[in-house]
């Protein structure tokens, strides 16, 4: 099953605590006391699951998520949810508030793992995404929401004048607030600092490098900054909570989805 999640030896042997000589050993193994094939293997090198492998696995996460079921929260002995979310959210939104629910959530565990690609929700890489777009992918297995909206304005430090634009490397330039910096940016003098995502616009900010296009919630949380007024174009992004179908069957992750959806992300 977690060669499944992760579709890597490397990354199975990681969550497991073993080698990846040791996964593949056991794989090969379970593979002869079966009588089935379940990796579909290139020389040494495995590039995927088995028609067969593919049911089995998703017959023992359907027995998985039945027994979380039948037993109900307060049942398990412990439960754990894995929340993937790109670093703006867990590191601004998430970790600042959650607090409070897990003091009140008995019995659980919430991973936060920061990743800006997008998880595979079918692999059960993750319970919960939270994305700044719309998802076009993943069919009906998939339950997608919209549950939120982040404002981007123009940022700076308090009381430093004529600061330059922070822009985004060429690697980022796909993310919306790349190219709202580069309208913003025509004409106007820009920093040396060329940046990949908005935790390092805001360290770049907050260092003095210059002025970047940054969720607004950010200035009630650093005194130091400050709106620019010279410059008040205001920009969105959705906030998407990305979720697999089962999860309709976990108690304790449904609540937790629902204090999601209570959030401010403004």
């Amino acid at each position: 099953m977690e060669y499944y999640r992760s579709a890597s030896f490397a990354e199975a042997a990681r969550r497991l605590n073993v080698n990846e000589t040791t996964v593949s050993r056991r794989l090969r193994k379970l593979e002869k006391e079966l009588g089935q094939k379940l990796i579909i293997w290139s020389g040494k090198n495995p590039t995927g699951l088995s028609g067969d492998a593919l049911n089995l696995v998703n017959s023992l996460f359907e027995a998985e998520t039945a027994i979380a079921s039948a037993l109900g929260p307060k049942d398990l002995v412990r439960s754990s949810i894995r929340l993937s979310a790109v670093p703006f959210i867990l590191n601004h939104i998430l970790i600042p508030k959650i607090g409070g629910y897990l003091d009140g959530a008995k019995d659980l565990e919430i991973e936060l793992i920061p990743e800006h690609r997008n998880v595979d929700l079918s692999k059960r890489e993750a319970d919960i995404a939270l994305r700044f777009s719309r998802p076009h992918e993943g069919g009906q297995a998939i339950l997608a929401q919209k549950i939120g909206v982040v404002d981007f304005v123009p940022i700076a430090l308090r009381n430093v004048p004529n600061l330059p634009w922070i822009k985004y490397e060429p690697g980022s330039s796909y993310l919306p607030q790349s190219d709202w910096t580069e309208d913003l940016a025509k004409d106007q003098k820009c920093s040396p600092m060329l940046v990949a995502d908005i935790d390092g616009a805001l360290g770049a900010v907050l260092a003095g490098f210059g002025k970047a296009l940054l969720p607004s919630s950010l200035i009630k949380s650093y005194d130091s900054l400050s709106l620019i007024d010279e410059c008040r174009v205001n920009r969105t992004r959705e906030v998407w909570m990305l979720t697999h179908k089962t999860s309709l069957l976990r108690p304790k992750l449904e609540m937790f989805k629902k204090w999601l959806r209570q959030l401010d992300f403004e």
